[in-house]
């Protein structure tokens, strides 16, 4: 049994040794959404080891005295599993764009729609906005510091505020865009 292996032919002008090379190497985003993936993974898993100690936690402050488990700190846990899984579908959404936009086309949801860079930017947007005011909502519970609390509110407010304005000029863009189209089409 022989092998045969295909000869590949590498053009001789560096134009399209070039072009040759970027074709090739589009694969080399498999292992960018490999290591997102794995990341993913890690945090769910982490998220999972986190609950079990929170509930652990809970059942030994209730056992000592049902009255000394402090609701806001428990609430301030949780939000912290909720920034963890926010984080693992950020991560999973970056995953699956990049293996659209560099790798092929695939529907994993009819809901996710990414056909270009600015389409991946809004759903991060959109998420980085939730997961901040997240934290923030985490921060307020726990109420250690006022002034702190106040000084993350007002940075929170100024970046969701730019990552808003962001998104409607994406919006505006993007509407732009498809009108020039249906007026050339027509």
């Amino acid at each position: 049994m022989s092998i045969k292996f295909k000869k590949i032919k590498i053009p001789k002008d560096s134009t399209g040794k070039m072009r040759f090379l970027l074709r090739k190497s589009k694969w080399i985003s498999i292992l960018s959404v490999t290591v997102l993936l794995l990341s993913v993974i890690i945090l769910v898993l982490s998220g999972l080891v986190k609950i079990v100690f929170i509930i652990y936690d809970m059942c030994v402050s209730a056992q000592n005295n049902i009255l000394n488990l402090d609701i806001h700190v428990l609430s301030a846990q949780l939000l912290t599993i909720v920034d963890i899984y926010l984080l693992a579908v950020v991560i999973y959404i970056f995953a699956i764009a990049i293996f659209k936009l560099f790798i092929g086309q695939f529907v994993i949801y009819s809901w996710l729609k990414i056909e270009d860079l600015d389409d991946l930017k809004t759903y991060l947007a959109k998420i980085i906005i939730i997961f901040l005011n997240t934290f923030l909502v985490q921060k307020i519970v726990l109420w250690e510091e006022p002034e702190h609390v106040l000084r993350f509110g007002i940075v929170i407010s100024m970046v969701s505020t730019i990552l808003i304005a962001f998104l409607y000029i994406v919006k505006n863009k993007k509407s732009k865009n498809t009108d020039t189209r249906m007026v050339k089409e027509n």
